[in-house]
């Protein structure tokens, strides 16, 4: 065993070891990154800053505030504070080219892709706040994404829209994802009733009140499913080995309490034990897709929210996406696009390593 742990840990070692020009190389390969962004900037100082900016989002900083950015290169607090919080500059531009190249890079065609409802009512905080009228009016997370749908949908490739609970409970999100072509696997909760269709159905025709009245909860349901019913399946490969779940679907009807309309879904329930507190968890999800999707394809899509999850816990602690110190909507919006942007390169710089070690 000691002898298997010095050689894993020698291979470790050499892991870390950087060539002489390394982080040099990569400050003028960051420059040229920054290129198609700060194009549309119409100032040269402008170009500078948002360069800067980055940079100091990309190093090793504790703190990666405008403060502690502007000290670090020996400039003067005020400027950068001033380019980031109040200067006049469109961050959309950045974000557009920032989804191009994304698509292009990093598109794949299986991809899974606030403000608080008590500040709306305060109208003179929103105004302090350099909020613009039209983003004024409260909006559910439910209306957001499908702003984001219509906005960004075309350009970045994908298959599947998932989701929390709290997003996969209204049914009526759910079917105008429907309307809109998307294909679904979103997360509902326990007490999420629905009609089996593939149990035995009586003789006669139903009613939707009588199909209602034999409707379950999904919880009870799940509870009383056989263990031969789930079928197991490796989802992928984690931290602590291989993540292992037991997954079931079931051809069901769902909406006959609500004004939308029934229809006809999936049913996905995935089981699994928790590591850290070693108890049996089940998530509930309900879908579009086709009764014959495979268990390991509705296993993948469910865990990328995981993923999803882990690129924001990044960019909070290796881009600063987290250490804004602004205090109106121009600054928050500055400082949140380009902290995506030095993710982004990071992204980029860290492919590029694992290319070259390929080739080794």
């Amino acid at each position: 065993m000691d002898r298997l742990f010095e050689t894993r840990k020698r291979e470790l070692v050499q892991e870390c070891v950087v060539e002489d020009g390394l982080f040099a190389r990569s400050l003028m390969r960051l420059d040229e990154f920054m290129k198609p962004f700060i194009a549309q900037l119409p100032r040269l100082k402008q170009r500078h800053y948002a360069t800067t900016v980055v940079r100091g989002l990309c190093s090793d900083l504790e703190r990666k505030n405008a403060e502690s950015i502007a000290y670090h290169f020996g400039m003067d607090r005020k400027q950068i504070q001033h380019f980031i919080g109040i200067s006049e500059w469109d961050d959309q531009h950045f974000r557009k080219e920032l989804a191009r190249q994304i698509a292009t890079q990093r598109g794949e065609q299986d991809g899974v892709l606030y403000l608080p409802e008590e500040w709306t009512k305060n109208k003179t905080r929103m105004k302090k706040a350099g909020i613009p009228n039209h983003k004024q009016k409260y909006r559910t997370r439910h209306q957001m994404c499908l702003e984001l749908l219509n906005e960004h949908g075309q350009s970045l490739p994908h298959q599947w829209i998932t989701g929390d609970d709290e997003l996969g409970r209204p049914i009526e999100f759910r079917r105008e994802l429907q309307r809109l072509g998307e294909q679904y696997l979103l997360a509902v909760p326990c007490n999420t009733k629905f009609v089996d269709l593939e149990t035995e159905q009586p003789d006669e025709p139903e009613t939707d009140r009588k199909k209602s009245q034999r409707a379950v909860r999904v919880d009870q349901w799940a509870a009383a499913q056989p263990d031969a019913a789930w079928q197991r399946i490796d989802v992928r490969d984690g931290e602590k080995g291989p993540l292992v779940v037991e997954l079931l679907k079931r051809r069901v009807e769902t909406g006959h309490r609500s004004a939308a309309k029934v229809s006809v879904e999936t049913l996905v329930v995935i089981r699994y034990r928790d590591r850290d507190e070693g108890i049996a968890k089940q998530d509930y999800y309900m879908s579009n897709a086709d009764i014959k999707t495979s268990p390991e394809e509705f296993g993948r899509v469910s865990k990328a929210a995981h993923r999803v999850e882990e690129c924001f816990d990044r960019g909070k602690g290796e881009a600063g996406m987290a250490d804004y110190e602004v205090r109106n909507w121009v600054g928050w919006q500055h400082h949140q696009t380009l902290t995506l942007l030095a993710s982004w390169f990071l992204n980029v710089e860290t492919r590029r390593a694992e290319k070259k070690r390929r080739r080794q």
